[in-house]
């Protein structure tokens, strides 16, 4: 049986190791969670801890939700997109958009697919009411391999 619980607003872990959401949770209870938490995105975790080696979740955001451009200084991130329609920008160290990335499902002919290396500034910019997608990340999970983009420092995130 999976063992879930909540462990911060909007942010929902799996305590063993099966990644099906339990009964009575499905994509819209998640998109539901993200229209209720404070920054408007929720995310299903199906790594049972946060130093787990490979961190995966379902993520769900709100459109209007702020997006902070960031950067993770030693890992690559992955998305595959499940529901919905963004743009993924890309940054240099200034703070000047360098790339823009259409995304979507596979249908939508758009990248469903995209993974951001190392040490590049990037920020998602949502297009539908929701914006759901599988993110694949290595761990363990540390905040400070994370890196608000200078120039978004100070703004709600």
């Amino acid at each position: 049986m999976i063992q879930w619980h909540a462990i911060a607003a909007g942010t929902f872990a799996n305590r063993t190791c099966e990644f099906k959401f339990p009964d009575g949770v499905s994509l819209q209870w998640l998109k539901k969670q993200a229209s209720l938490a404070p920054l408007r995105r929720a995310r299903w975790c199906a790594h049972a801890s946060p130093s787990d080696p490979l961190q995966e979740m379902l993520v769900a955001v709100q459109k209007g939700s702020f997006l902070p451009a960031h950067r993770h200084l030693r890992k690559p991130e992955s998305l595959l997109v499940v529901e919905g329609l963004a743009a993924l920008v890309l940054f240099d160290g200034e703070g000047n958009k360098v790339e823009r990335h259409l995304l979507g499902t596979s249908e939508s002919e758009r990248l469903f697919f995209f993974r951001i290396p190392p040490c590049v500034f990037h920020c998602l910019e949502i297009e539908t009411d929701y914006f759901v997608f599988h993110e694949i990340t290595l761990g363990p999970y540390d905040p400070e391999e994370t890196q608000v983009a200078p120039w978004q420092r100070g703004k709600d995130a």
